[in-house]
Formats: C-alpha cells, sequence, structure tokens
C-alpha cells in the first residue's frame, strides 16, 4: 500500500528528527474525519502486519505484507470503532493489551477521536471532539493503568484553530 503517511520499512530509522516532526505534523493537520474505509483498516492492518505469527522476520521482503515502523492512519476513529478494530489488528504488543487498554482508554475519552498509529510501538493519538477544547491529561495514575511508556501534547494549527492532542505511546 502506498497511500498514508508511512516511512519506508527498509529505511525506518528516525535519523533526522526535523524529518520525523515534519511527517507527524503532516499526518496530525491532514487527517480525515471518520469513519475510516475498509482501505483504511487494511491499511492499518499492514502496518502491523509483524503481529501476524507467520511474519518473517529473518526475510521480510518475503512476507506478503509489509510492516511499516513508522505509521499514521489517515482517518481518525471514534471510540466505538478503535473498540472494534484495535483488538483484532494489534491483540497485544508488549505491555500494550489491544482489549483492556482501549476500553480505558475509550472510558477516559468516550466522544474523543483517535489516530492509531505505530511509532516502532504502538502509538495513539487524541483528538479533543470539538476540535478545540482541549481534553483533560490523562494523569500518573491513569498513565500507569493504561500502560503508556509516554505521555505527550502536541498543539496543531488546523484551519486557524489550535487542537491539543494527547499523544499515548506504548514501547
Amino acid at each position: 500500500m502506498t497511500r498514508g503517511t508511512e516511512r519506508d520499512a527498509a529505511d525506518c530509522n528516525i535519523d533526522n528528527i526535523d524529518e520525523y516532526h515534519a511527517m507527524r505534523d503532516e499526518a496530525f493537520t491532514n487527517v480525515k474525519a471518520p469513519p475510516p474505509s475498509e482501505y483504511d483498516i487494511a491499511q492499518f492492518k499492514e502496518a502491523f502486519a509483524d503481529n501476524d505469527d507467520e511474519f518473517d522476520y529473518d526475510r521480510p521482503e518475503r512476507n506478503a505484507k509489509q510492516r511499516a515502523l513508522i505509521w499514521y492512519s489517515d482517518t481518525l476513529y471514534s471510540a466505538s470503532e478503535l473498540l472494534v478494530i484495535m483488538p483484532e489488528v494489534v491483540p497485544d504488543c508488549n505491555e500494550f493489551d489491544g482489549v483492556k487498554t482501549i476500553q480505558l482508554l475509550t472510558a477516559m475519552y468516550p466522544e474523543a477521536y483517535f489516530l492509531p498509529s505505530r511509532e516502532y510501538g504502538v502509538a495513539i493519538f487524541v483528538y479533543p471532539p470539538n476540535g478545540t477544547t482541549a481534553l483533560k491529561t490523562p494523569n500518573k495514575i491513569e498513565i500507569e493503568r493504561l500502560k503508556a511508556d509516554s505521555c505527550t501534547i502536541h498543539v496543531i494549527q488546523r484551519e486557524d484553530k489550535l487542537i491539543h492532542v494527547i499523544g499515548l505511546s506504548f514501547d
């Protein structure tokens, strides 16, 4: 698949931090409203193709689907969409639990929109439902319950409005 904000798996190292930030900012700014299309979901599955037990790490070029270690969805997901799709695509990854983590996260932000991503590990970005009112940042206990390795706030400008996006990384 060629569409989306993705880096080639062979060139997935973040050697140029400015290039990485520019790519992420572009993804945050140009993301489409839900619902995700079938193509968006297929792209999501391909980015995490290495979660499949059949994935050949020794010869990745032989895999039918090529993972992407740096990838951002083109489309936001509602809480109900994320609850269904995430456990199917990423049932688990290190400390990330595709069911429990997403249940907790969507309970914290039931009206928010979510940008599933991959920054080597799982990353999820949370957009406020109305676009401009900043969401409450998770506290230390909530971050521990989610088993997130980091929580960041990204301020982006979209259509002359500042939007505060919460970023959660699960390495």
